[in-house]
């Protein structure tokens, strides 16, 4: 069974489901995948995977009320009780009855994690304290894994950011007990991890899931990017910009210093500006900035699959993003990147991006976007631009070999290979 950000159509996390999927059907002898989605069918129609409801749906009504996705104070409250009442259920069905505190859906998701051979909790930034409600939930289902017997690791992690106590014991619980965790980000996150005390738990540095997506084919980027409006062959700039996090004001100065410096970097570029959103919610804050501008732009134009986005990425002269799967992307592709971080969940994720392959000077803070940080940073990132590409191409195929060893590793400790 495979956890994780999936089901909504954001273009990063189904890019970590994807690169996965790849990777558990080359498993030798064959292991069938299925994936917990808070919408199931949109997983299996978009993967091609069996898929069954996700704890979040389950425990949680994610999907008919606001409360877990804001992680407010009902949720937080409800949690508890749910804790307790699964981990009964559990405790009972490891030791042979039924679960009789869970509804006939519950007890369905509880029979599927005890039959799972092994769980894999796949990607992400949602084992953190700006995510809340999906840390908790997460690590709820790793603790009913420990009561029930199954195996888990995980991959692609950024953890940390913890805002309370009640965060960090949770997480010491539910990971103390797995195969290994692989983090995505070389420096912050394994300190948090090491401040929670995991003695015999591997704990290693790796990379995002999304690093090893694949692709889309050059005749259908061909047609998006004509669709988009730029010529074939065309040299442009890729940007991603969102609001997540902003207030309203942060949002108007944000988006009037973008296109300020936009219109700088197109001319000096003699190449226009394509808008790269990860999800249909980024478009309005990118139609914002666009309008504010008077060089050449252009919002892409495409269906939300992460082949796509990850391969028109790969032909722009570089991309400048606040988001953090567009830079996975550029560094996947060895396209030239720049990260805008104004929060620290997003700060932790990007720079431990960018760090991964030493180009953490690449990372501009919130003073350095409305100062003259940004500017002077892309200057430098297109003056290296050859030499960046060069050792990118070296540094990824090492990467790739340390993440599949990370992952035959923990399938060799879940006994789904020979030692």
């Amino acid at each position: 069974m495979i956890l994780g950000g999936y089901g909504f159509g954001n273009t990063g996390d189904e890019a970590q489901l994807g690169a996965n999927l790849t990777r558990w059907r080359a498993v030798t002898p064959p292991v069938e995948p299925v994936v917990a989605s808070p919408h199931p069918d949109y997983t299996t129609g978009h993967h091609g995977v069996r898929s069954v409801t996700a704890s979040r749906a389950l425990f949680f009504r994610s999907t008919e009320t606001s409360d877990y996705n804001l992680s407010n104070a009902w949720f937080r409250v409800s949690f508890w009780p749910a804790l307790i009442r699964m981990e009964l259920n559990a405790r009972l069905m490891a030791a042979g009855l039924a679960p009789p505190l869970a509804s006939a859906a519950e007890a369905r998701f509880l029979t599927a994690l005890q039959s799972a051979s092994v769980v894999h909790v796949s990607g992400g930034g949602f084992m953190t304290g700006p995510t809340r409600s999906r840390l908790w939930d997460t690590c709820l289902i790793l603790r009913l894994c420990r009561r029930l017997g199954t195996p888990y690791f995980l991959t692609g992690q950024t953890l940390g950011i913890f805002q309370n106590q009640a965060d960090r014991w949770l997480a010491k619980t539910a990971l103390s007990g797995a195969i290994g965790v692989s983090l995505r980000d070389p420096a912050d996150s394994a300190t948090e991890v090491k401040a929670l005390g995991l003695p015999g738990v591997r704990i290693e540095a790796g990379f995002d899931d999304a690093l090893f997506c694949d692709a889309a084919s050059d005749e259908t980027i061909d047609g998006v990017l004509v669709g988009s409006g730029l010529a074939p062959g065309q040299a442009f700039l890729a940007v991603n910009y969102h609001w997540w996090g902003m207030d309203a004001d942060t949002r108007e100065t944000s988006a009037r210093r973008l296109a300020q410096t936009l219109d700088t970097l197109g001319r000096r570029l003699d190449a226009p500006v394509l808008f790269v959103p990860m999800v249909p919610a980024d478009e309005e804050a990118q139609r914002n900035a666009m309008e504010r501008m008077q060089h050449d732009a252009a919002l892409l134009s495409y269906d939300y699959d992460y082949r796509t986005v990850r391969s028109v990425i790969a032909r722009a002269r570089a991309l400048l993003s606040f988001k953090h799967h567009p830079l996975i992307f550029a560094l996947g592709e060895r396209t030239p990147c720049l990260s805008i971080s104004f929060d620290p969940y997003y700060h932790r994720k990007n720079i431990g991006a960018l760090a991964n392959f030493g180009l953490e000077r690449f990372c501009v803070d919130r003073e350095g976007f409305f100062g003259e940080g940004l500017e002077s940073r892309f200057d430098d990132l297109i003056a290296e631009s050859d030499s960046l590409r060069t050792d990118l191409a070296d540094s990824l195929a090492a990467a790739r070999s340390a993440q599949d060893a990370f992952f035959d590793d923990c399938l060799r400790a879940a006994g789904l290979s020979d030692p």
